[in-house]
């Protein structure tokens, strides 16, 4: 982490395309597994968040892990420093990659940044769980403006640095398919 300048003006940062930032040099890829049922809803979200000057990885259509893998490998191929990856079934804000940011900015030792995202169906519950003494997942009891510190976290929207994938062997995403009915049966989450 000595590598990284520290940014004293967020304000200054955030007035300049993201392409143009020092750092953190942020990359954004979308994996593409389903179809986009909702194309007119997302499209102009992600068109608006490349206009902010943000550097999409182009990625092709396939499983969602094999897609997260092959970015994670192109970030390390590159000279950026964080992949946030944007889910194409979510409706993004626009300055998402300057709302992720700002908290890798005031804490370079942050290294995963992730979006408050909610379950597409009932109970719509945010995707981030603590893990209770017993095991069983919990959501956070309590929110406030701000980070809150999880043990899981969906991938909806997630800005990770490039130091994580060094430090970690690959596959770093993964299914197991033929195993996920017996882990819907093993973990209840409440």
């Amino acid at each position: 982490m000595d590598n990284q300048p520290h940014v004293n003006n967020w304000e200054a940062l955030r007035q300049q395309p993201v392409h143009a930032w020092e750092w953190p040099r942020i990359v954004v890829g979308v994996p593409m597994e389903r179809t986009m049922a909702h194309a007119d809803d997302v499209f102009f979200n992600f068109l608006a968040i490349a206009q902010n000057g943000v550097p999409f990885i182009k990625q092709n259509y396939t499983r969602t892990d094999v897609a997260r893998n092959k970015m994670a490998m192109q970030l390390l191929q590159s000279d950026f420093t964080h992949l946030l990856m944007l889910d194409v079934d979510h409706i993004h804000p626009t300055d998402i990659v300057q709302r992720l940011a700002r908290w890798v900015v005031a804490d370079p030792g942050k290294q995963v940044i992730g979006g408050l995202n909610f379950r597409r169906g009932e109970p719509y519950e945010p995707c981030c769980f603590l893990i209770g003494p017993d095991g069983r997942y919990y959501a956070p009891a309590e929110w406030e403006r701000g980070l809150v510190k999880v043990d899981i976290i969906g991938t909806g929207s997630i800005l990770i640095s490039r130091e994580v994938f060094e430090r970690m062997q690959p596959p770093w995403f993964y299914n197991i398919y033929d195993r996920v009915w017996e882990e819907l049966q093993a973990r209840s989450i409440r």
